[in-house]
């Protein structure tokens, strides 16, 4: 199957609106009108979805209920245009009551490259091009830029296995860490160390005072870019730092989630009491829009390959 499997009329508006963008970006114009949107969705199969039960069998009904899902899908991509930052945001797309445009050459990378890496998995690319590495860096970046960005106060580290700096053992690579955020002096031995990757912790960043004391904020961040996510939650940060380090830190780090995709308000409360700071695709792709140039080249590469091999608009 060269396209994702288009939504049922019950799925979340996220779902419609992740699908929309995706037949855009596919689409040889990079245009898709809201009646060619609700023709597909009947043409899809998903008409046969809108009875769900409810006894739907008049034509003007289903047109309503189509109505009502393009309308969801609407104030959806409207959201997202805000959360992007407005139209002189990061957001590639173009809304208007008409349809939905891809303006590409206008936008960073990183929004559709987030869009593709939630549709089709971290493994959608070149060979031996693992898209979840470059998830952790741009995380990285996202939360560099919520703590103050390039202020020389702020630092940052992909500690997530394999890393591509720094010591590959845990030991080493959390020695590291401890030295780079001056914090926890070093490891501590533990039965399990020796086969230790990243005990689940991806990305850090830390913002330090003037006087570089210990005592600052320190940001524990769990990547998960599958539709999975919610297995995936961080520890306790200071559960984490007792266990692992030799010298806890005397504040406890903050715990985050990075995800690729778009967090229905259903699920949010969830994700942020369980997960913690919720960093999804809106936010990251407006903190993290200006994307160092080799980072930035990586993400548009895979995300061109990805649209080679999946596209084709149906």
């Amino acid at each position: 199957m060269r396209n994702p499997s288009s939504p049922s009329a019950s799925a979340s508006r996220q779902a419609h609106a992740d699908w929309l963008e995706w037949l855009v970006i596919s689409h040889p114009r990079h245009y898709i009108s809201a009646t060619t949107y609700g023709n597909l969705l009947q043409r899809g199969g998903s008409i046969e979805a809108l009875d769900d039960g409810l006894g739907y069998t008049d034509a003007q009904e289903i047109d309503e209920r189509i109505e009502a899902i393009l309308d969801a899908v609407f104030r959806e991509l409207d959201e997202r245009v805000e959360a992007c930052g407005g139209s002189e945001g990061p957001y590639p797309f173009q809304v208007s009551e008409g349809g939905l445009r891809y303006l590409p050459e206008d936008r960073s990378p990183l929004y559709s490259f987030l869009l593709l890496l939630s549709l089709f998995g971290h493994d959608s690319g070149p060979k031996g091009e693992d898209a979840a590495k470059y998830f952790e860096e741009v995380s990285c970046q996202a939360a560099r830029a919520y703590l103050g960005g390039t202020s020389e106060s702020v630092g940052y580290f992909v500690f997530g296995f394999p890393r591509r700096v720094g010591p590959a053992g845990f030991s080493k690579a959390l020695d590291h860490l401890c030295t780079l955020v001056g914090e926890g002096i070093a490891h501590k031995n533990r039965p399990t160390t020796k086969d230790q990757k990243d005990a689940k912790l991806d990305v850090v960043a830390w913002r330090d005072f003037l006087d570089r004391q210990r005592g600052k904020l320190i940001l524990f961040g769990q990547c998960a870019t599958g539709q999975n996510w919610n297995d995936k939650f961080f520890p306790q940060p200071a559960d984490w730092c007792k266990h692992w380090m030799r010298d806890p830190p005397p504040v406890d780090p903050v715990r985050a989630l990075f995800v690729p995709h778009r967090i229905g308000t259903s699920a949010w409360l969830c994700e942020c009491t369980f997960g913690g700071l919720l960093f999804e695709r809106c936010r990251i792709a407006s903190l993290a829009s200006a994307l160092e140039a080799e980072l930035a080249t990586k993400c548009s590469k895979w995300s061109e390959h990805v649209v080679k091999e999946r596209g084709g608009f149906v």
